[in-house]
């Protein structure tokens, strides 16, 4: 679905550069004390290594009960659902609720709509729709169970299928 993506932006002339990390800063390093790799490590309520310190969005790195690895939830709607659960940790001392929901976003690119919900994995199936015509929605699964949905140009069908997850 990345390359689908990839050609919205070729088909409007934008150079992709994929492919490249960041290799270091310069300054003077301040540390905070927090573990950090790939984003600031937070447990399901937001909490940090520090529990009067918290993370929520692009930055915070959490363990997605799905796939059992680190994730980082790059949308604002991530850190808008996150930031209750944050704050009720941060005034508890200690995590007391946890952040459990799928990722969601939607996006409009060149004339596309394009929505997202749930969990990317490895088979991802066409359920509707024209791939190269570029309206279509697309389903995630794991062991069958549906664990994400991807849409461009399909609203209907996308909001249909993610009430399943």
């Amino acid at each position: 679905m990345g390359a689908v993506c990839g050609e919205l932006h070729a088909e409007s002339d934008v150079r992709l550069i994929v492919g490249v990390t960041v290799e270091g800063f310069s300054g003077t390093d301040r540390g905070s004390g927090l573990a950090v790799d790939d984003g600031v490590l937070v447990d399901s309520g937001c909490v940090t290594v520090n529990p009067r310190v918290i993370a929520v969005g692009d930055v915070a790195r959490y363990r997605c009960r799905l796939r059992g690895r680190r994730v980082r939830a790059e949308h604002w709607t991530a850190a808008n659902e996150q930031a209750g659960v944050a704050v009720t940790s941060l005034l508890a001392g200690a995590t007391v609720t946890h952040f459990a929901r799928h990722g969601y976003f939607w996006s409009d690119q060149y004339g596309h709509r394009i929505q997202f919900a749930g969990v990317a994995t490895e088979d991802v199936r066409n359920v509707e729709g024209d791939v190269a015509a570029k309206g279509f929605v697309a389903a995630y699964h794991c062991d069958d169970a549906l664990t994400g949905v991807f849409a461009i140009d399909s609203p209907r069908p996308f909001t249909r299928l993610r009430r399943f997850l």
